[in-house]
């Protein structure tokens, strides 16, 4: 069942993934200024709650839980973010070398992810290697900005989202695929040995 629910996870943000990169591709700046915006929104609800939580709880449990200082802090970025979000758009690219930095420890971590099913003898490790390669690719790429223009950046960071996006619901589709396999031949292996235990 936890399985299910990590690849389900995976499954569901490379979805999103590829909605996001459409989206850029679309209207980067109108939809990059919504999302901030809403985020921005939900940081300040997310505060709302903490600060009302903090006086109606205990003060012991108020004092172990610092709930005040993170709700005010939510509350503060929430306001920047939904009141500032031309000042996030301004500074994209010092954004995108946080989003190549991100993108480069996650490439990392699926190399990592490609050997442990290379080791299990599952036939979807290639896949999870491809998916590792490419996003390691656009980490370099964006990192090193060979780009003139701000506007060709964008169409390249929502062109590695889509391409990411597909491979990484590719791979996890296989790597569920895998891993139910692997887990089938160890339940048969398990009840196999069961039953040499309890033969006379």
């Amino acid at each position: 069942m936890q399985t299910f629910r990590r690849m389900t996870g995976a499954i569901i943000m490379a979805l999103c993934e590829i909605a996001v990169g459409i989206l850029l591709l679309v209207e980067p700046v109108g939809f990059t200024a919504g999302i901030i915006c809403v985020c921005g929104v939900l940081l300040v609800l997310s505060g709302l709650v903490q600060v009302i939580s903090y006086f109606r709880a205990s003060p012991e449990e108020s004092v172990r839980r610092h709930g005040l200082t993170k709700g005010l802090l939510c509350i503060v970025g929430g306001l920047f973010c939904a009141l500032r979000a031309q000042w996030f758009i301004a500074t994209f690219p010092v954004l995108t070398i946080l989003y190549g930095c991100s993108t480069l420890v996650l490439g990392i971590h699926k190399i990592g992810l490609s050997i442990d099913l290379a080791r299990l003898k599952s036939r979807s490790w290639k896949w999870a290697l491809l998916d590792a390669i490419v996003t390691l690719i656009c980490a370099i790429v964006i990192l090193c900005n060979p780009f003139t223009t701000t506007a060709v950046l964008w169409i390249f960071v929502a062109v590695s989202l889509l391409v990411e996006g597909l491979i990484d619901f590719i791979s996890a589709f296989f790597v569920r695929k895998s891993t139910k396999d692997v887990d089938d031949d160890t339940v048969i292996d398990a009840e196999y040995s069961v039953t040499e235990k309890q033969e006379p």
